[in-house]
């Protein structure tokens, strides 16, 4: 039973990853701002691997390299984890389990050091006068319009997962 709890992890996090690619709401980050100068006017996201889309013109490109190393490696992990579970090696299956986790750290780590987004919040940091970060925030700037900002729904799903995974690992018996 316990292997299956590991399994189940793995699953999870896998499905987590590749939700952002059908259904961009259910990716690892996302926007949304309603703006009065109709700049920007809908929701974007980013998913597992760096991928944005919005709900404005529907453009998809790549942030970068490390977002796309980051879920790779998070794949890699829930792969592991599951054969090592299968396996009934504990070791493999924790490793796994924490090769997950590394993947979320490597996101979330290139996700705050990202230079346009930290421009972004330094320049709401300077305007506002108050702290923002770019994991979560909201701001209505008047005539600017009203922005919220946050993880998204795929990114938790993932952390279940991860955290499911690293919990049945222990569990697996030799």
């Amino acid at each position: 039973m316990s292997k299956v709890i590991a399994i189940i992890g793995g699953v999870v996090g896998i499905v987590a990853a590749i939700l952002g690619f059908l259904a961009p709401e259910l990716g690892w980050w996302q926007v949304t701002a309603e703006n009065y100068l109709i700049i920007f006017d809908g929701s974007g996201y980013i998913n597992a691997f760096g991928m944005t889309s919005n709900t404005v013109n529907e453009e998809v490109e790549l942030l970068g390299n490390m977002f796309l190393i980051g879920g790779i490696v998070f794949i890699v992990g829930a792969l592991l984890a599951m054969v090592g579970a299968a396996k009934e090696s504990t070791g493999l299956a924790v490793l796994g389990s924490i090769i997950m986790i590394a993947g979320i750290g490597l996101w979330v780590y290139d996700l705050m050091t990202n230079e346009d987004f930290e421009n972004i919040i330094d320049g709401l940091d300077f305007i506002t006068g108050d702290e923002y970060t770019v994991l979560f925030g909201a701001i209505d700037l008047g005539i600017l319009g009203a922005w919220n900002w946050g993880l998204g729904v795929g990114f938790y799903i993932a952390v279940a997962g991860a955290v499911v995974c690293l919990i049945g690992s222990f569990m697996v018996k030799r």
